[in-house]
């Protein structure tokens, strides 16, 4: 049961964007299409070390673990949660090392 609390708030992380939410990132620049079908709008700035999400009405910022690029792919973390984004697309998302979700990462102009 603890789990499934854990996976369903981290999956609220990640809820649908509506106009009053996307007024707060209103540069994003990039989006994850998750496996489920939810579309996901993020920011990364240019230094590639954050990624930003809206998640009800907060914003939550996964920070990149500056030491832990393997193959084309970064890792970002928040609390329990782990974000893998990759050059090629690919988007995982971890809970305590479980993967919850993946998906396809559209990133404009920001990762290259």
């Amino acid at each position: 049961m603890q789990k499934l609390i854990i996976v369903l708030a981290v999956l609220l992380c990640f809820s649908c964007t509506s106009n009053k939410k996307t007024t707060l990132i209103s540069n994003e620049n990039g989006n994850i299409i998750w496996a489920d079908g939810h579309n996901e709008k993020f920011y990364m700035p240019a230094s590639k070390n954050t990624v930003a999400f809206i998640a009800g009405e907060d914003l939550v910022v996964y920070s990149r673990f500056a030491i832990h690029k393997v193959q084309g792919c970064d890792y970002f973390f928040i609390n329990r949660a782990q974000l893998k984004l990759c050059e090629d697309g690919e988007a995982v998302l971890f809970v305590d090392r479980k993967i919850v979700n993946s998906g396809y990462a559209n990133f404009h102009n920001t990762y290259n």
